[in-house]
């Protein structure tokens, strides 16, 4: 890639917003920020990104509707981060198209991680 790596994150949490973009711009990533899922989805649907973080719980639309309308109408990878860690949760973030499900409290350098190995498989 000629730029640095452009990810979205889709989070309503202040506290997590703000060690995570600045985690993630230490980290060489180009991020942008959508505090509502009506937001994010919109975005993800005009603009242009690598990689999206979606967190399941937002105000407006959830994540899971993200992710089911991105599916249909995009190829942008996902990976949800989130508190909600029950298996039917994760199963059903993996069914509408998710490619990773990271559970809150995480560790950054693991996320970056699994970031970096996500890009570097081109999905």
């Amino acid at each position: 890639m000629g730029h640095p790596p452009r990810i979205l994150v889709i989070e309503d949490d202040l506290n997590v917003v703000q060690g995570l973009v600045s985690g993630l711009r230490r980290a060489g990533f180009e991020t942008s920020l959508a505090m509502a899922g009506d937001e994010g989805l919109e975005r993800i649907l005009k603009e242009s990104f690598d990689l999206v973080l979606l967190d399941l719980m937002l105000p407006r639309v959830t994540g899971f509707e993200v992710l089911e309308t991105v599916r249909t109408r995009a190829s942008v990878p996902i990976v949800v981060l989130s508190a909600r860690t029950d298996l039917p949760a994760r199963l059903q973030s993996f069914e509408g198209g998710a490619v990773d499900f990271v559970p809150k409290p995480f560790f950054m350098e693991e996320l970056i991680a699994r970031i970096r190995a996500r890009l570097a498989l081109g999905s």
